[in-house]
């Protein structure tokens, strides 16, 4: 099981938000010993320990960054339905990069926004960051509640 978490608003001083990021994910290093990854800017700042089962490739590491969409995500648990999703997000002309059900999620996002949530079968957890409207989705399950913030 991976390990998630991250600040999210204005960020003013960032040598200090790494440091407390760095602190926050080493408490998570024993859910995730496969690799671990950050991301700190103006607005957000995302840490992940991963364990890599369905897609071992580096490229799957997390925070998984699109610049095309300007989206950043960090992730846990599995989405079932994944093969079926970037079928479907293929045909719509998306590409991908990798074979990650994490790369699928965040194209979903990309196409359908937060409405994606309601297509995902499976066990997650995630933030996703929309750089382009400074807003950022907590969401955990298909069911749970969603947390919406604006910068």
């Amino acid at each position: 099981m991976c390990g998630i978490c991250g600040f999210i608003g204005r960020v003013t001083d960032l040598s200090v938000t790494e440091r407390n990021l760095a602190r926050c994910a080493q408490t998570l290093a024993h859910r995730g010993p496969d690799a671990s990854g950050s991301c700190v800017t103006s607005s957000f700042a995302f840490a992940h320990r991963r364990l890599a089962i369905i897609d071992q490739d580096p490229r799957s590491n997390q925070p998984f960054l699109d610049e095309e969409f300007g989206l950043a995500l960090t992730y846990n648990g599995e989405i079932y339905n994944y093969r079926d999703l970037r079928r479907d997000l293929l045909r719509r002309g998306y590409r991908f990069r990798t074979e990650s059900d994490t790369e699928v999620l965040c194209k979903a996002f990309a196409c359908w926004g937060i409405d994606s949530v309601k297509r995902l079968r499976g066990m997650f957890a995630f933030a996703i960051y929309d750089q382009k409207t400074a807003t950022a989705f907590l969401v955990r399950d298909r069911l749970a509640a969603l947390l919406r913030l604006r910068g």
